[in-house]
């Protein structure tokens, strides 16, 4: 269960948003913008990434993945940090 603060800053701001896989962050996603992560448990911000992104999901408890119309990325869920992309060829 979410806190009430962690739940109003999601109902808010942004437009999606998904447990981690050991149930103690929540990756949320304002679409065509960044992507946020909070400790569930005390609703603070751990990690904030830039970008213009339409999907997002959780890679295992320790990687996100960002995802927009051509690229793919990931990035270390501690540190916010790009691990490596990929980009779609049409």
């Amino acid at each position: 269960m979410l806190i009430e603060k962690l739940e109003k800053i999601l109902e808010n701001d942004f437009d999606k948003w998904i447990e981690s896989p050991d149930g103690t962050k929540i990756l949320a996603l304002k679409t065509r913008g960044n992507m946020s992560i909070f400790n569930k448990s005390s609703g603070e911000e751990l990690v904030s990434i830039a970008g213009e992104y339409e999907a997002c999901y959780w890679v295992g408890a320790d990687r996100v993945v960002g995802h927009d119309y051509i690229i793919t990325t990931i990035f270390d869920a501690a540190t916010g940090e790009k691990i490596r992309h990929v980009e779609a060829t049409y």
